[in-house]
C-alpha cells in the first residue's frame, strides 16, 4: 500500500483545493456601446460563472471490416453569467443596451455584427483570495448575450435580485498561471 501522508505532501492538493468562491469576470464591452464605464462595475457584482465545456461531434469511418471513430466537429456551451442587481439596476440597465444594440425590439433594425460582438470576456479564476495569484483565465472570444433571462420579483420574498445572461462565442481559450515562489 502506497503512503497516504507522502502523497498528500508530495500531490497537487498539499496547497488545497480550488474555490469556486475565488473568481471575477472581466467584461469588454462591443464597440457599438461606446467605452462603458459601467462594465467594470459588472465585475464586482458577478456572482457565479460557468466554466466552458467542450463536445466533438464524431463520425464512424469503414475501411473494409474494422471501423473507428474520427472527430469531425467542436460545439461549446453557452457561458452564462449570473449578476447581482444593485438598487439602480445597473446590471439590467447595461445587458439591455446590449441586447438592443443586437437587435432594436422597438424598430426591429439590427447591427453590424462588428459592432455588437465582444472582442472577449475573461473569467479569471484564483489561488487564495481574489486579491492574491491568478490560478487561469478563461478568455471567451467573439461574444454577445442571447438570452436575458426573466427576472421574478415578489412581494413576498426579501431576496435579492438576480440576473442571468447567456452567451454565445466563437471559441474559448485558458491560461494557467504557475504559482510565484516568494522569497524567505
Amino acid at each position: 500500500m502506497k503512503d497516504l501522508n507522502k502523497f498528500i505532501k508530495s500531490s497537487q492538493f498539499s496547497e488545497g483545493f480550488s474555490k469556486t468562491s475565488l473568481m471575477d469576470v472581466q467584461i469588454f464591452p462591443p464597440p457599438g456601446m461606446g467605452d462603458s464605464k459601467d462594465s467594470e462595475l459588472l465585475t464586482f457584482s458577478c456572482q457565479s460563472a460557468d466554466l466552458p465545456g467542450k463536445t466533438f461531434g464524431v463520425s464512424e469511418r469503414k475501411d473494409y471490416v474494422i471501423s473507428s471513430k474520427h472527430v469531425n466537429s467542436v460545439s461549446f456551451t453557452d457561458l452564462n453569467l449570473t449578476f447581482l442587481c444593485s438598487s439602480s439596476m445597473l446590471e439590467r440597465k447595461f445587458f439591455d443596451q446590449w441586447m438592443e444594440l443586437i437587435l432594436g425590439t422597438g424598430d426591429l433594425k439590427t447591427s453590424y455584427y462588428d459592432q455588437y460582438v465582444s472582442e472577449s470576456i475573461k473569467v479569471n479564476l484564483y489561488r487564495g483570495s481574489p486579491t492574491s495569484q491568478k490560478t487561469c483565465t478563461f478568455t471567451f472570444k467573439k461574444i454577445f448575450p442571447t438570452v436575458l433571462a426573466s427576472q421574478n420579483v415578489s412581494w413576498m420574498s426579501e431576496d435579492i435580485l438576480k440576473l442571468t445572461v447567456s452567451f454565445s462565442y466563437e471559441n474559448w481559450t485558458v491560461e494557467y498561471f504557475e504559482k510565484e515562489k516568494t522569497n524567505p
